[in-house]
């Protein structure tokens, strides 16, 4: 599995593969094996019932989650570590941008925040 800087990396510097595809660019820009979790809510469902759901501001390549939505998938993305979220879509359809974690709330309101989180459903990819 990847660490901090390395997901980052990774993450920024490919496309997702389609609008909505949140949850498998960061469990690609991760490197862990799939669980079978279909969308963002799930796996943060998942980190809440384990206890691994953080609060306060989330460190740099820490995995950031919302659920609800329009169509109840959520949406997860990395933290920066200054505040700000490194995450598809938010130009756009197939993008990777960086926006300040406010932005989220005003532009995609339907979602609720859940937490940061260094596990990703089952798996910790923590930095060592």
């Amino acid at each position: 599995m990847r660490g901090p800087l390395a997901r980052l990396l990774w993450y920024r510097t490919h496309r997702p593969s389609a609008a909505g595809m949140c949850a498998q660019h960061v469990m690609l820009a991760l490197g862990t094996p799939r669980q079978g979790l279909p969308d963002a809510t799930a796996v943060a469902r998942v980190v809440i019932r384990a206890g691994h759901m953080r609060q306060g501001p989330a460190p740099r390549g820490a995995i950031v989650y919302w659920t609800g939505g329009a169509r109840g998938h959520g949406h997860v993305c990395f933290a920066l570590g200054d505040r700000t979220e490194l995450s598809v879509d938010v130009n756009g359809p197939r993008t990777v941008g960086i926006k300040p974690f406010p932005w989220f709330a005003k532009n995609w309101s339907s979602l609720k925040y859940q937490g940061w989180s260094w596990w990703w459903g089952s798996v910790n990819p923590k930095p060592k």
